[in-house]
């Protein structure tokens, strides 16, 4: 005989790690939107606003209404967006007429731009899920929202990404897998609980995890009792973990206290002034090589410049040379030809008869 674990209370527990981790849930689900949310702005949840919606029924059957949430944009405007999410643990009929219903409502009330998102937690999704469509005599009605179906998901990319949000799915979809296996559900369940630890997830973020983990992740009264001892083992590890990490920070608190109280400033100060030095240090370093670069262009130029000359000198050498000895030309001639002085001349051919 299979073990069934108590029933699981999905809308509930969702609903809550929804509204205390809003962004990450629609960084998530819609990316694509929440490049375009200004963070800086808490969202609002306006279900307590549409109660007159909630006492609205469908076929006498009582409305199921979730979070309905308002965030800003980055465009500075004062505009804003409605975020309905739908959780939906059973495959039950007229879901996406609930949707639709929902939204005209909302958008009726609010009189803007509303992404519909239906998060489908349970084992099956009902019929067109994922639109509602109305056909009378010509007159055509469609909505088409935003889904997300857990029971499909990949495990090894919900491991992979670095959205917390991730990880409650996964615990999600390991209750889906291990319906009809409890002890996989146990060891998967543990599986969850180290995980949490060797992310080095924040306390707050790892307590809530957790939580959801032990709520969602049901089991059997003799599972129920492995997983609180493996619970209260691990527990203890992390709080010996957690003891040895405030000592080593009280440690450092103290370090610090002293160095302010004898050498007038803290440890980190001291570092980060030793490091200001040392981007200084390097720029005159830098400036120096700079300048040192330009003068051995400069003195390059004027070595240049100065083979120019001699080169030039010993042409007009030459020149007259030719012209006095070979030409047989008189040096006033040499002058008026070269345009040299005649004293310069002269010491040419004297120095060329040595």
């Amino acid at each position: 005989m299979i073990k069934r674990p108590p029933n699981i209370d999905y809308d509930n527990n969702w609903k809550e790690i929804i509204e205390k981790y809003t962004f990450e849930a629609i960084a998530f689900f819609l990316p694509t939107l929440s490049s375009q949310i200004d963070t800086s702005k808490k969202p609002i949840f306006l279900e307590q606003e549409m109660r007159n919606i909630k006492r609205k029924t469908l076929k006498g059957r009582k409305r199921i209404i979730d979070k309905l949430i308002k965030v800003w944009l980055k465009t500075g405007e004062e505009r804003w967006i409605l975020i309905h999410i739908e959780i939906e643990s059973s495959d039950s009929e007229g879901f996406n007429k609930r949707m639709y219903i929902y939204f005209s409502r909302a958008f009726d009330k609010y009189d803007v731009a509303i992404v519909g998102l239906a998060l489908f937690v349970g084992e099956n999704t009902p019929p067109n899920y994922d639109k509602f469509v109305e056909e009378n005599f010509g007159t055509i009605l469609s909505y088409a929202y935003n889904t997300y179906v857990v029971a499909t998901q990949d495990e090894a990319a919900l491991l992979a990404s670095d959205n917390i949000f991730a990880l409650f799915i996964l615990a999600n979809l390991y209750t889906i897998k291990t319906k009809d296996d409890m002890k996989r559900r146990l060891e998967l369940k543990k599986k969850m609980h180290e995980l949490a630890i060797e992310r080095q997830i924040p306390f707050e973020v790892m307590e809530d995890l957790l939580t959801f983990v032990f709520e969602i992740m049901a089991l059997p009264m003799e599972e129920a009792k492995t997983y609180q001892k493996f619970k209260e083992l691990k527990s203890k590890t992390m709080t010996d973990t957690a003891f040895k990490k405030r000592r080593l920070e009280t440690r450092k608190t103290f370090a610090d206290i002293y160095s302010k109280d004898i050498y007038g400033f803290y440890p980190s100060e001291m570092v980060k002034a030793i490091k200001e030095k040392d981007n200084v240090l390097k720029e005159k370093d830098n400036v120096l090589k700079e300048k040192d670069n330009v003068l051995k262009e400069k003195d390059n130029v004027l070595k240049e410049k100065d083979n120019v000359l001699k080169e030039k000198e010993e042409t007009l050498r030459r020149t007259v040379i030719y012209l006095y000895s070979k030409d047989g030309k008189t040096i006033e001639a040499i002058a008026e030809i070269t345009n040299m002085p005649i004293d310069v001349i002269n010491k040419i051919i004297i120095a060329n008869k040595k």
